[in-house]
């Protein structure tokens, strides 16, 4: 597509050149990749979400694949022939689609799939409780979970949104939003009535969580489909990646009234059918993510690729010869460790980590 005819990549509002970004970029270039191992396989099939657990007291890395697999790996043990820890188990039938901690019970960790299932894994029980979403079987493709602990909400390859009591489970509340696929939603942090929403119609729109009957509050076109769209940290920054190869960043408005485009930076999202999509991740981190906020992406170079959130800056791009051999398409942040620590899986059901 001629760059001409993609539209919103012209910024309406000046974006924050003047951001001092030289102590963040500093302690990015201390990142490295430690372990022994030059990968870990994680899971047996191409890795299609990862997480931390929030804890800061072991490094426990997770992953889902596109058979359904969920894998954990303990990133600083070891057995005693000096090989990695991992264990998985399979607790969905086709593509897990996301993967979130319990913000309340850090020993529940949430995960979704095509298969229509909302799974609970107990981490002390080892144990996997299946949520009620009544009789219906829903395609679902991301979800996300509201500050107060109590609403699941998820999107499916149908176009709709649905949400559910986590506690009760039952039949969701479900809304035909979009004619198309909506591959990713977003709850705002700061602001919990926004919900943001990619779709394969190519827009991403904001809707009131209170008032989804009626038409979005914004809706921003793209040239291709939209993978993903996630709030910053402080809720006032949208980032939204695209296949027609842009990364764009909305500002929201401090009365809280209109997101505007502040950025498009060009960025090479075509990751073909072997490779999970591109989506830019937010450092969530208190240590490190409030104050200048950041982003991560995977680079079709292998490289891991980390910009400004306030102007759009690449502040580095990663590379290990020695450890990377594959595109790194699924990275997230630790959302609570003092130094910088990042996690990567690729294609292969394989991860890294880098930290400092």
């Amino acid at each position: 597509m001629k760059r001409a005819l993609i539209p919103n990549i012209e910024p309406t509002i000046k974006t924050e050149d003047a951001v001092n970004d030289k102590a963040l970029a500093d302690q990015l270039k201390e990142l490295k990749i430690k372990h022994d191992w030059t990968t870990v396989k994680v899971t047996p099939n191409r890795i299609n979400g990862c997480a931390f657990h929030p804890s800061n007291a072991k490094l426990l890395g997770c992953a889902i694949d596109v058979e359904g697999y969920l894998g954990f790996w303990d990133i600083e043990g070891q057995d005693e022939d000096g090989e990695p820890v991992v264990y998985n188990y399979r607790p969905h039938t086709r593509t897990a689609t996301d993967i979130k901690f319990d913000s309340f019970d850090q020993t529940k960790l949430i995960t979704s799939s095509y298969d229509g299932l909302i799974k609970i894994f107990d981490m002390n029980k080892a144990e996997f409780e299946t949520l009620d979403l009544g009789s219906d079987r829903f395609p679902i493709t991301s979800f996300d979970i509201q500050q107060d602990g109590q609403l699941i909400w998820f999107s499916t390859s149908d176009g709709e949104i649905a949400c559910v009591d986590k506690r009760k489970g039952g039949n969701p509340k479900v809304y035909t939003l979009r004619e198309k696929k909506i591959g990713c939603i977003h709850i705002n942090p700061i602001h919990q009535d926004l919900l943001a929403a990619g779709s394969n119609d190519r827009t991403a729109t904001i809707w009131d969580k209170r008032k989804l009957k009626k038409d979005p509050l914004q809706s921003f076109d793209h040239g291709y489909s939209v993978t993903s769209c996630y709030w910053s940290p402080n809720g006032d920054i949208l980032a939204t990646t695209s296949y027609d190869d842009y990364i764009r960043l909305f500002e929201l408005s401090k009365e809280k009234k209109e997101l505007n485009l502040k950025s498009a930076i060009p960025h090479n999202n075509h990751t073909g059918r072997w490779v999970t999509n591109f989506r830019a991740r937010w450092n969530y981190n208190k240590y490190h993510g409030l104050e200048h906020q950041h982003f991560v992406i995977g680079n079709m170079g292998q490289t891991v690729d980390i910009y400004s959130g306030m102007n759009g800056k690449e502040l580095i791009q990663l590379y290990d010869e020695d450890h990377i051999t594959a595109i790194p398409s699924v990275i997230q942040f630790h959302p609570s460790t003092a130094d910088l620590t990042l996690l990567t899986g690729n294609a292969s059901g394989r991860m890294v980590c880098w930290n400092i």
